[in-house]
């Protein structure tokens, strides 16, 4: 109630040097869903502390403004895997399209063959939620297991492509599922077997 009443205060407190009342700011500040604070929630992500740059991540998910969708494409490149995990999934599921291009990067390059299956499958997911069908390509192309060097690429990451196609829901998505189901890598084969099966739950 009184971050309602007083936003501005509310606001200013998101600079606070002491990061837990800059987080706890932050927090109320996306529950209220400020646009006016996006600006400084943006400096969060700045901030040394982890804490206060998930904070910063969650508030501006919650906040859904264009402007706040865009501060968010940083953060899949943060320094800490939660945070960068959260960055992914909240583009993800509010489907922000202009970060397509940012997350097609990252799914082609080499840092994400080294992240753990959780951020793979929030990157993967995210791309093909944000991109839809313009993603069916490079999600078919590492599915089929080569990168851009034309080099084998490791099973639990083609496995990634092949969960992200179930999520973008469209007949070529499940065309190119269905065309690859005798995969000869059985976590490549589960996982197109698993996003087949929930496209026939959710339809």
């Amino acid at each position: 109630r009184l971050g309602a009443q007083h936003p501005a205060r509310l606001i200013a407190l998101i600079g606070s040097s002491d990061p837990v009342e800059a987080a706890g700011a932050a927090h109320i500040a996306g529950n209220l869903r400020l646009v006016e604070a996006v600006p400084q929630l943006t400096r969060l992500l700045t901030r040394a502390e982890a804490s206060c740059r998930l904070a910063a991540v969650e508030a501006l998910v919650a906040v859904r403004s264009a402007s706040a969708l865009n501060a968010l494409q940083d953060a899949l490149e943060d320094p800490v895997r939660e945070v960068r995990i959260a960055a992914a999934r909240g583009l993800g599921a509010l489907r922000y399209a202009p970060a397509a291009s940012r997350l097609e990067e990252i799914v082609n390059g080499r840092a994400i063959r080294n992240a753990d299956l959780t951020e793979k499958l929030a990157v993967f997911d995210a791309y093909a939620l944000a991109a839809g069908n313009d993603a069916l390509h490079v999600l078919e192309k590492l599915r089929h297991g080569r990168g851009r060097l034309g080099r084998k690429l490791p099973a639990a990451l083609r496995a990634c492509a092949a969960t992200a196609l179930g999520r973008i829901e469209t007949p070529a998505a499940r065309a190119a599922l269905e065309a690859a189901s005798d995969d000869d890598e059985p976590i490549v084969r589960g996982a197109i077997q698993r996003a087949l099966r929930r496209e026939v739950t959710s339809s």
